[in-house]
């Protein structure tokens, strides 16, 4: 239920695409550049807007911020992550610019004909590597290894999100974008995507330090009361504890088994992470039986003020990014990272969110965010019945469909 969520519990998870907005004074600059342009039948040619992609592409770089959640020195095989979100972020730079005026073109036009000969944008690929690399100020070279991996056919994803640039000649000397699906895809996982595929070595190095990262970010947002540490090695063949969190004013402790797992794009690969994923619980269980056993351990360690059995509240999770399966197998329960972020930032303590946590007040709940109903289309005497989910009517209007499986 993807966008579907409680009032006040918006998560990043949600956010798909960077949230880009043109404002009023970047589209009086559009409007004065189709103003000036050449339009021909269906048609519209400008001149290039090195100004106004230069300041549309530090709005968009931004928002790109909140898909971008690894560290931007990340390497990823001839370029960082943090020159990628540029690249990117140029690319939303240029393809807004051209979607807005090929709007403007049709609000202006006698006819009100969308210049649909100019739909696509079609340019060298040399022409595109000179633009991008002014806009973003990144090297050429960098700028060219990039588009070549974005491009149609590197890998064997038939996607255009993931490779929006598409070869429309024999020769391969054009590369044509649609603004509309470049300006609304999840970049960093689809670079990701594409490492995977391209450099496997690469991409294993950065999976491995994907749950490090997760902690260092948490350690570095934790409100003042509550103290973070990890990670604490067991003895073999026990499994590491990732997480720990200790807020004394309410005796509270939270042992962590976190979990920041790719969402599949494939039947494969969906079995392959759910496996994984459930693969967390036996590992936290594994953890807990041995915590009891040895309650001084984490104190022993120097992590903890005083011995495990000695808290109101120990509290174990599987914390989760991206990936997240609700089980109603385990006594352990899943939560998602930015739930969990938002939950201890709100309240005065460890317990209080957790009590909220676990109550799973954050997911969206039936009759109170949505509801089903089945619902029947009929066409030449065929009917098809399916059941849809609606979000919540607001003040008895009609909702409107957010998903029909």
């Amino acid at each position: 239920m993807q966008g579907i969520r409680p009032a006040g519990w918006q998560l990043m998870a949600d956010l798909l695409a960077p949230q880009l907005q043109v404002g009023e004074r970047e589209t009086r600059k559009i409007l004065n550049l189709v103003l000036n342009a050449r339009r021909g039948h269906l048609s519209i040619t400008y001149s290039e807007p090195w100004r106004l992609w230069r300041e549309i592409k530090d709005i968009a770089y931004a928002p790109l911020g909140t898909i971008f959640r690894r560290q931007e020195e990340s390497d990823l095989g001839g370029f960082s992550l943090g020159q990628f979100r540029h690249f990117s972020a140029a690319l939303l730079s240029i393809c807004a610019v051209h979607e807005h005026a090929c709007s403007l073109t049709m609000q202006v036009s006698v006819a009100r004909e969308y210049p649909l000969n100019s739909a696509l944008l079609v340019w060298s690929d040399d022409k595109w590597v000179r633009v991008i690399h002014r806009i973003s100020g990144i090297d050429a070279d960098v700028v060219r290894t990039i588009l070549r991996q974005m491009t149609f056919g590197s890998t064997n994803m038939a996607d255009l999100n993931v490779h929006p640039f598409v070869w429309i000649d024999q020769r391969r000397r054009r590369l044509a974008v649609c603004p509309g699906i470049a300006r609304f895809s999840n970049y960093e996982e689809n670079v990701m995507q594409i490492c995977s595929r391209l450099d496997p070595a690469v991409h294993g190095a950065l999976s491995a330090t994907k749950e490090e990262e997760m902690r260092r970010e948490i350690l570095e947002w934790l409100p003042p009361h509550i103290e973070g540490f990890g990670p604490q090695s067991l003895p073999s063949p026990l499994p590491d504890i990732d997480l720990v969190l200790e807020d004394r004013t309410s005796q509270t402790v939270v042992i962590a088994e976190m979990k920041w797992l790719r969402q599949p794009f494939r039947p494969v690969g969906l079995v392959r992470t759910h496996e994984e994923f459930i693969d967390s619980f036996r590992q936290i269980e594994d953890v807990r039986q041995h915590l009891r056993e040895c309650p001084n351990l984490l104190c022993n360690s120097g992590m903890l003020s005083r011995p495990l059995d000695q808290y109101e509240l120990v509290q174990y999770i599987v914390l989760a990014r991206d990936f997240l399966e609700i089980s109603a197998d385990t006594t352990v329960p899943a939560i998602e990272y930015e739930a969990f972020k938002q939950a201890v930032q709100r309240t005065t303590d460890l317990a209080s969110a957790m009590a909220i946590l676990v109550s799973e007040e954050w997911l969206p709940q039936e009759g109170r965010d949505f509801y089903l109903r089945n619902e029947r289309s009929e066409l030449n005497g065929v009917g098809i019945e399916s059941l849809s989910i609606y979000g919540q009517p607001q003040s008895g209007g009609i909702p409107s469909v957010a998903e029909s499986p």
